[in-house]
C-alpha cells in the first residue's frame, strides 16, 4: 500500500506546478515534471485538455493515471481542471467516477485561496458536435453568479493571494463563442475581485500577459502545448508575502515569469 500526507492547510509556503494541453501524450507528464526536480511540489494542477476525445477507461488509465502514479502520484496529489476537450467523446460523462474535481470549486491552502472555473466548450451549444444536447452557456452563467459570491467571501478576501485556474483564458483566446462568453462573464469579476493570478491553457501558445489597468487587472499566464517545442510547465511558489511564477518550455528554458508582493 502506498500512502502520503496531504499539505498542512496552514502551511506558510506553497509550491505547485501546472501542466496543460497534453492531448493524449502521456510521455509529456514525466518529461515536463522532470524539468523541475529540485522544487518541492505540494501538488500538481492539470489545467485541461489532458485528453483529446474520451473513448474508454483504458485511455484514461494509460494516458494519464498510470503516468501520474509512476511519476509522482504515490507521494503527491493532483487537482484536475476540466478543459473543453474533456467534454467530448462517449466516455466524457464518466469523468466523475475517476476524478473528484471535474467542475468549479474554491478552497484555501496555506496563503492561497484557489478558485477553479469549469469553462466548458469553446463551441456553441448548437454546434453539430453537440446538436443542442449540452447547455454550457447556462452553466457558465451559473458559475458567474457563484463567482460573484465567492469574491465577496471572507475566505477569499482574507487570503494572502487569490489564484484562479480556468482552462479557457478570460482574455486573449480568440473569437470562438466559448472564449468570448468567458471574457464577458468572468473578466469583470476577476478584475473586481482583485485576483492575483490567473492560470490557463487552451490556446497552445504560451504567454505571460502582464496586468493592464485598461483590460485585465490581473496577470494572466497561458501555458503552451501539446507539440514538442511548444509544451510548457509552470512552477509557482507562494509565501504569505510573495508570489513567484516561472514557465519553462520542454527544453528546460525559461520562457516566462512573474513576481508580485502581497497587496
Amino acid at each position: 500500500m502506498e500512502t502520503f500526507v496531504n499539505v498542512d492547510p496552514n502551511t506558510p509556503e506553497l509550491s505547485f506546478v501546472m501542466l496543460n494541453d497534453l492531448h493524449d501524450r502521456p510521455e509529456s507528464i514525466p518529461h515536463l515534471l522532470n524539468l523541475v526536480p529540485e522544487q518541492k511540489k505540494h501538488f500538481v494542477f492539470f489545467n485541461g485538455d489532458i485528453f483529446d476525445h474520451q473513448a474508454d477507461e483504458k485511455q484514461l488509465i494509460d494516458n494519464m493515471l498510470l503516468p501520474c502514479v509512476n511519476c509522482f502520484a504515490k507521494n503527491t496529489p493532483f487537482v484536475y481542471v476540466r478543459g473543453n476537450h474533456e467534454t467530448r467523446g462517449k466516455f466524457a460523462r464518466e469523468f466523475p467516477e475517476y476524478f473528484m474535481q471535474v467542475n468549479y470549486s474554491a478552497f484555501s491552502l496555506g496563503p492561497v485561496r484557489f478558485v477553479i472555473l469549469d469553462t466548458g466548450e469553446d463551441k456553441e451549444d448548437t454546434h453539430p458536435v453537440y446538436a443542442g444536447i449540452v447547455n454550457f452557456d447556462e452553466y457558465r452563467l451559473h458559475q458567474a453568479a457563484w463567482l460573484k459570491n465567492e469574491i465577496e467571501s471572507k475566505a477569499f478576501k482574507k487570503a494572502s493571494f487569490r489564484i484562479v485556474l480556468m482552462h479557457i483564458p478570460p482574455r486573449f483566446s480568440g473569437e470562438a463563442h466559448g472564449p468570448k462568453h468567458c471574457t464577458m462573464l468572468f473578466d469583470p469579476l476577476l478584475n473586481r475581485g482583485r485576483v492575483d493570478l490567473v492560470l490557463s491553457g487552451h490556446t497552445h501558445r504560451y504567454k505571460v500577459h502582464q496586468p493592464d489597468l485598461n483590460a485585465n487587472h490581473y496577470p494572466l499566464i497561458i501555458g503552451g502545448g501539446p507539440a514538442n517545442g511548444k509544451r510548457t510547465i509552470t512552477a509557482i511558489k507562494v509565501t504569505k508575502q510573495e508570489l513567484a511564477v516561472t514557465m519553462l518550455d520542454d527544453a528546460g528554458r525559461e520562457v516566462g515569469s512573474y513576481k508580485a508582493s502581497r497587496k
